[in-house]
């Protein structure tokens, strides 16, 4: 189930079955077409950057980690030690603005998420 907001337009991810997969190469051959396969030393998916070497194959979340930063103003926040700023006070709202759930909900799982990376 999506929820607007909580990676709605960043979920998406074309995926082929294998059954199409074959289907196209049993009729490319019985055409006697020509296949290509691309090798790639470098891609990105959902925003992660992914390289291969001869040692192997390496995962850098920089850009994931920056863009979820961004799309809830976050880039510009001091970093600290832990989660919770000690002895700070809140202060009472006093117009009382509404909260959009899904987008604090949003916001609570990319925290979590890019602070258990």
């Amino acid at each position: 189930r999506q929820e607007e907001r909580i990676d709605f337009e960043e979920s998406f991810a074309p995926v082929a079955r294998p059954e199409a997969i074959w289907i196209f190469l049993a009729y490319a051959a019985h055409k006697n077409m020509v296949i290509y396969q691309m090798e790639v030393k470098t891609s990105f998916l959902n925003g992660l950057q992914i390289s291969q070497s001869p040692r192997g194959i390496f995962i850098n979340q920089s850009k994931y980690a920056l863009e979820s930063l961004q799309i809830y103003d976050f880039e510009s926040c001091d970093p600290v030690d832990t989660s919770i700023v000690e002895k700070s006070k809140l202060d009472e709202d006093k117009e009382g603005k509404a909260v959009d759930p899904s987008h604090y909900c949003g916001m609570i799982s990319t925290l979590l998420y890019l602070t258990a990376l």
